[in-house]
């Protein structure tokens, strides 16, 4: 997949404007030096269980919901499981897993506001990292749609070995062109930063919930402003039809460069 991804950034990139590849740079990582890009898929490893390695997760204000414990422990055993059958190695990702939690809680609300109103809900995550947020969310939840999408090379190819795992139909738009985010077999879709850019059918799906945490300020303004944009059309038919609220969602900025 690493050469596939490669290959299509690379082709795509011909085509746009200095602008538009500035904008989708990953600007946080490039500052700090983070790798982001990978050649060898051994290298995945290293993004299960990543940018979270402090302490702040693990103190006692930190706790598993008794009736999540069973969710939490079923994230856990498929991440192990995953690692052992991609590398040989079992990784359990303590610090991932602490902080999608944490965000999870915050979302759950707004999810079970919409399940009780017997609705299909429908989420686009931008920059979903290890996804261990959105393995939360579909392990939970079989009334979710779950979209994503990332700049980042590894992450992205991460996030779609993942998905791949959970359901092997899932929607994945690097090498085929779709006018829909999501196909008729899976209700799990993922998209690249450039096909989102360029595919304006996809700019007329409707979304219930926008999810973007740690990233906001870590992102070029120009990608900021496309996916505020972008937003602002996944909610137009909820306002138009005054259907139910939309929410664009956000725990923490991240780190502002």
């Amino acid at each position: 997949m690493i050469e596939i991804y490669n290959k299509q950034e690379e082709n795509i990139i011909n085509d746009l404007s200095n602008i538009e590849i500035q904008s989708f740079s990953t600007l946080t990582f490039n500052l700090v030096g983070y790798p982001h890009k990978i050649n060898n898929a051994d290298r995945l490893i290293h993004y299960l269980d990543t940018m979270h390695e402090n302490n702040k997760y693990l103190n006692d204000n930190v706790k598993i919901d008794k009736v999540d414990e069973q969710l939490v422990t079923d994230v856990l055993n498929f991440i192990e499981n995953f690692s052992y059958k991609k590398f040989k190695r079992k990784i359990t990702p303590i610090y991932s897993l602490l902080a999608a939690y944490d965000t999870f809680k915050t979302l759950e609300p707004f999810i079970v506001d919409k399940i009780k109103k017997n609705k299909k809900i429908k989420i686009f995550e931008i920059g979903p990292g290890s996804s261990i947020l959105a393995l939360l969310l579909l392990f939970k939840y079989k009334e979710i749609n779950y979209a994503s999408t990332d700049n980042s090379q590894a992450f992205y190819i991460l996030q779609s070995n993942l998905y791949k795992e959970i359901d092997e139909n899932y929607s994945e738009h690097l090498v085929e062109n779709q006018d829909t985010f999501f196909n008729e077999k899976s209700n799990i879709a993922h998209v690249p930063w450039w096909v989102l850019l360029k595919n304006k059918n996809l700019i007329q799906e409707e979304f219930d919930i926008v999810f973007c945490d740690h990233a906001l300020a870590e992102m070029n303004r120009y990608c900021l402003s496309f996916y505020l944009k972008i937003s602002s059309k996944f909610f137009n038919k909820s306002y138009i039809n005054k259907k139910d609220e939309p929410y664009f969602i956000y725990c923490s900025l991240g780190k502002l460069t």
